[in-house]
């Protein structure tokens, strides 16, 4: 029986490059072995090695746009949260610091009264 074309070039393959490739320790041997003899395989590569779950989905651009428009609304309220929650730390920062100052000047103030009182008595 006549020998195919595929036949032969698994056979220069192993002769090449041995009956098993250990992929773990030369994981590039099976890129250079696509390369070197891709063009001489029947149907070409793209026959022979379809990639899993069929070839890639063309992505609707209308549905880019619409996924885009989603992520920026989100990015928006994201935004908008952040910059609520700044607010009121902000103005809770302020408040801690207005009735800090307002005890120590009523400490102030009242120590200051009680060496009136002393004074008057």
């Amino acid at each position: 029986m006549a020998e195919s074309k595929n036949d032969k070039l698994v056979k220069d393959i192993v002769k090449r490059y041995g009956e098993t490739l250990d992929l773990k320790s030369s994981p590039y041997v099976i890129v250079e072995i696509i390369r070197q003899f891709s063009s001489k395989l029947d149907g070409g590569i793209a026959a022979s090695c379809a990639p899993p779950g069929g070839p890639p989905k063309v992505l609707d651009p209308l549905n880019i746009v619409k996924e885009l428009k989603a992520k920026v609304a989100e990015v928006n309220r994201l935004s908008a949260t952040l910059e609520k929650t700044m607010k009121t730390k902000a103005a809770t920062k302020t408040a801690k610091a207005t009735i800090s100052l307002f005890v120590s000047r009523m400490q102030e103030w009242s120590s200051s009264t009680a060496a009136l009182d002393i004074r008057s008595g």
